[in-house]
């Protein structure tokens, strides 16, 4: 089954996986930065567990490089994961490519 998951105001389908009747899936918020550009609340995923959130992390940081300038597309980027509450979970550092 695929659900449309709201992310930053793009959209995404994603597979959903079974989860517990009456639960709900952890929510992740990714921020985005690449040095002096910083996107807060860039995408947004309900997902099952922290290292698919680490998995989900370079994905986003190849479409946040989509809306960097050219100029700015070989740096590195930064990912934040940080739980709906605001607790910050990981931090991923990323080298072109990613």
């Amino acid at each position: 089954m695929e659900v449309n998951l709201v992310d930053g105001g793009a959209s995404a389908m994603v597979a959903q996986q079974r989860w517990p009747e009456g639960k709900t899936m952890p929510r992740y918020v990714f921020n985005a930065s690449s040095g002096i550009c910083f996107v807060q609340e860039f995408e947004i995923y309900h997902l099952p567990d922290l290292e698919t959130a680490r998995h989900e992390a370079h994905r986003v940081a190849r479409h946040f490089r989509a809306y960097l300038p050219r100029h700015l597309r070989q740096e590195s980027l930064t990912v934040e994961i940080v739980e709906e509450t605001g607790q910050e979970l990981a931090i991923l550092r990323l080298e072109p490519p990613f």
